[in-house]
C-alpha cells in the first residue's frame, strides 16, 4: 500500500495467537499475540509493507505435544525512491509479536 496523501496515520497490528494443545479440542489455548497501536507521520507516495503472522500449529497427533508460536506481523515503511522492499531494510514502524505455544507437560 502506499500513503496517498502526507498525514499522520494511525496503524494497529496484532501478532498472530500460538498454536493450541489437545487432540480433538483443544485442552489448552496458545497465548494470544501482542496488538501494537501507534501514529506515524507519512509522506505521500511511502510504500508500508505488511507481513501478517500465521496462527501457529496445533498438535493433533499427540496430547503431550505442544503446537507452535505464533508468528509477528510487521509494518515496515519505505520511501518512493526505495526500489528493494524488503521487511530487512525499511523503517520498521511496527513489530507485534505473536504467541505462545501451549505445553501442558508437568514436571
Amino acid at each position: 500500500m502506499d500513503s496517498t496523501q502526507t498525514a499522520d496515520y494511525i496503524i494497529e497490528a496484532c501478532g498472530a495467537g500460538g498454536g493450541d494443545e489437545g487432540t480433538i479440542t483443544p485442552k489448552y489455548l496458545g497465548g494470544k499475540g501482542a496488538k501494537i497501536t501507534g501514529t506515524f507521520s507519512l509522506t505521500q507516495g511511502d510504500i508500508i509493507l505488511i507481513g501478517v503472522g500465521q496462527k501457529g500449529s496445533k498438535e493433533t497427533i499427540y496430547s503431550h505435544r505442544p503446537g507452535g508460536g505464533g508468528g509477528a506481523t510487521y509494518v515496515v515503511k519505505h520511501d518512493a525512491y526505495d526500489t528493494t522492499w524488503t521487511r530487512q531494510n525499511g523503517t520498521r514502524l511496527i513489530i507485534a509479536g505473536g504467541g505462545g505455544h501451549h505445553n501442558n507437560t508437568r514436571r
